[in-house]
């Protein structure tokens, strides 16, 4: 039997872990979620990467934008740092932001 894949989900929005949750239900996967909402992002990330092994995945928030860190600008670049340590495991960056701005119907598309 070929043991599940495991997945790793950083999000600002706890409400999220039910997604989470659905998706390893989904693909019969383990996963761990990580609340980073209103914490340091600098000391989760570097408490993450000391004490885990490397997983299969690791799905980010892209913006986290609620949280503080002297170091990351966005999720994004939190998972370019993680992706330093964890050479070998794909990043998935996610987002449910909703603020598009207003665009022609052409250019609205590229959002």
């Amino acid at each position: 039997m070929r043991k599940p894949i495991n997945f790793v989900w950083f999000d600002d929005s706890p409400e999220r872990e039910a997604t989470a949750k659905s998706l390893a239900k989904a693909i019969k996967a383990e996963y761990r979620f990580v609340n980073v909402k209103d914490g340091d992002l600098d000391n989760i990330i570097n408490k993450y990467l000391s004490e885990s092994v490397e997983p299969d995945l690791i799905i980010m928030d892209h913006f986290l934008d609620n949280t503080s860190s002297k170091t990351f600008r966005k999720g994004s670049t939190a998972a370019t740092f993680i992706h330093e340590v964890f050479t070998e495991c794909p990043i998935i960056s996610v987002t449910a932001v909703v603020r598009i701005p207003k665009a022609k119907a052409k250019k609205s598309r590229k959002y």
